[in-house]
């Protein structure tokens, strides 16, 4: 199997970005590993739900921002640019996956 013996769990390459995304930011904030199932649950139920009733599964009204984004980032402590480079490296790991041994 790819990436075993390599620093990886086996199936760790198969994650999805946005499953890596969600799993790095539960952890970060004290999560386990069943939060991060929960919400990866919860979205599929949602995106299923919503493909069941003949509606875009995906919700493409993201493309088009939030108004509000940058209140809701100060207002968790998220709005400063250190948290902001730190959230970088979170999506260039995400993006593109590096080995434990890389890491180190």
């Amino acid at each position: 199997m790819h990436g075993v013996g390599k620093g990886r769990k086996p199936g760790a390459r198969n994650k999805t970005v946005a499953e890596r995304i969600i799993d790095l930011v539960v952890m970060s904030s004290g999560g386990s590993h069943n939060d991060t199932l929960n919400i990866l649950q919860d979205h599929w139920d949602s995106s299923a739900s919503r493909k069941s009733r003949g509606q875009n599964p995906v919700r493409e009204e993201f493309a088009e921002g939030n108004k509000f984004s940058d209140r809701y980032l100060h207002a968790i402590g998220m709005g400063s640019s250190e948290v902001k480079e730190t959230m970088s490296r979170l999506m260039m790991l995400a993006n593109n996956p590096q080995t434990v041994s890389k890491l180190d």
